[in-house]
């Protein structure tokens, strides 16, 4: 469908109808599509960008900060970002937002809908190949921004692709990350 741009207080803006697996490039956000509202004019998308696997906490990763939202992840972004200094320990945040405005990690729901839901992670992985991007990696595990606290064990969720599970981990082990942004 083509794009139909209306100016908004300065603003472009598009009514371009999206769907799972469409490339977007649209207002210095560019990405795939892995999620979608019902009239495909907002969703979610994934970066192109594959991080170095990182750490989520590099130190005081036994302390629980409050990061506890399973299906936001802007709020867990920014209860990190309210911590002194922050982007010197929580280098898996630090690489998301060093993707621009609007770049989270994903919550471990919203990272369940990316890479264990079989259909959309194959759209999006046949966009990322033919746009140059890193496809999601049937071998690698990806953090969520969702802390845990499961019997007293302080880590944080995330997704191990060679079983198709969410788990729970300390800190300061380096999984890799998908930077995700709302549109």
């Amino acid at each position: 469908m083509r794009a139909v741009y209306v100016l908004n207080g300065g603003a472009t803006t598009s009514n371009k109808v999206y769907k799972v697996g469409d490339y977007y490039n649209e207002n210095g956000k560019e990405g795939v599509v892995f999620e979608v509202s019902a009239d495909g004019h907002h969703g979610k998308i994934v970066d192109l960008k594959l991080s170095d696997a990182r750490c989520w906490a590099c130190t005081n990763t036994k302390i629980l900060i409050g990061a506890d939202s399973k299906t936001d992840g802007k709020y867990n972004m920014t209860k990190v970002a309210s911590i002194a200094n922050w982007s010197d320990n929580y280098h898996a945040f630090e690489w998301c937002k060093s993707r621009g405005t609007g770049w989270y990690m994903p919550s471990i729901e919203e990272l369940k809908v990316l890479l264990l839901n079989a259909n959309v992670r194959n759209a999006v992985n046949a966009t990322l190949a033919a746009k140059g991007g890193k496809k999601i990696e049937s071998h690698h595990c990806y953090w969520s921004s969702t802390e845990s606290n499961q019997s007293g064990l302080i880590g944080t969720w995330y997704v191990d692709m060679t079983n198709g599970k969410a788990n729970s981990s300390s800190k300061d082990m380096f999984y890799f990350v998908r930077a995700v942004a709302t549109f």
